[in-house]
């Protein structure tokens, strides 16, 4: 077969548009005007850049759509952050009361050197009205008789007592760590807090004769 090649210059320069027309074949062109300067090849890589890049760009329309997802999922999960944290420190408090029995019980079984011959016992009391937990130091178990304070323990709104011994838990020294008052059956300890949907209790039971302090 034969092929005439053609080509046709595009600016005043080295650029063509180039191709191949069959033997006997006629191929026209008409051209107006002088060529424009061809671009150099510093400027086309910076074309191709901008091209390149403008892929990855976002329109205004994807933009807003992003943003009110964002809105969504902080709207649903601000809430549920909040939550969780109430039921961690909510938690966090009735853990800090099993503590505090825990604590009084070694300071039963260890007495304080400066307070021998003094100190009785040591005991946990309850005030359900001011939210407060208090371990003192006592002179006598029967009657309890309150020498002075050792810790102390503030419930921090919105969790209050539903339900506590109206009585000092009291450990003797002399006792090896049993509670002397309420050894009859489990002292219970309910906590509440009525801004959780769910589980806004926490129930502390404490076993007289071992002292072993469990959270439900």
């Amino acid at each position: 077969e034969c092929f005439y090649k053609w080509y046709v210059p595009v600016c005043a320069g080295s650029e063509f548009w180039q191709g191949e027309v069959p033997c006997g074949g006629s191929l026209t062109f008409a051209l107006s005007g002088a060529l424009p300067e061809c671009p150099s090849r510093s400027t086309l890589g910076v074309k191709e850049k901008m091209r390149k890049y403008a892929q990855f760009g976002f329109t205004l329309v994807e933009l807003l759509i992003s943003i009110g997802i964002i809105g969504a999922m902080l709207a649903l999960g601000i809430p549920a952050f909040r939550s969780y944290a109430q039921q961690i420190n909510f938690d966090a408090t009735a853990e800090s009361i099993a503590a505090l029995v825990e604590d009084t019980r070694t300071l039963a079984l260890a007495p304080e050197t400066a307070k021998t011959g003094v100190v009785k016992a040591y005991g946990v009391a309850f005030d359900m009205a001011a939210g407060l937990v208090t371990v003192n130091r006592y002179t006598d178990a029967v009657p309890p008789v309150i020498l002075s304070e050792v810790k102390r323990l503030t419930l921090v709104a919105p969790a209050t007592f539903q339900s506590v011994p109206t009585y000092p838990l009291l450990f003797p020294i002399t006792a090896a760590g049993e509670i002397a008052t309420g050894a009859g059956g489990v002292i219970t300890i309910v906590l509440r807090n009525n801004s959780l949907r769910f589980k806004p209790t926490r129930t502390l039971t404490i076993n007289p004769a071992t002292s072993q302090v469990s959270i439900h």
